[in-house]
């Protein structure tokens, strides 16, 4: 009995852990695309909507596909 309380502190510690920073991000969220370009979250929505940005939907929320933000990052939100 001793021994499993210890085996279940260390699976407890290794799930509270952070993921890897080797981790690649595959999408943003449009508040986070819109802190990146300096712009309201309600524009991102609104160019989503109009289709200036593309979206995809992934477990109910709205995401922007990283080649997409990174798109739209490049060219800059004033010109829309």
């Amino acid at each position: 009995m001793s021994k499993v309380l210890p085996q279940i502190a260390i699976g407890l510690r290794e799930i509270a852990e952070p993921a890897p920073a080797a981790v690649q991000r595959r999408a943003y969220l449009p508040r986070e695309l819109a802190e990146m370009c300096g712009v309201h979250p309600s524009s991102i929505y609104r160019w989503i909507a109009s289709g200036v940005v593309k979206s995809e939907t992934r477990l109910g929320c709205i995401v922007v596909p990283l080649a997409e933000a990174e798109r739209f990052a490049r060219e800059g939100a004033v010109t829309r």
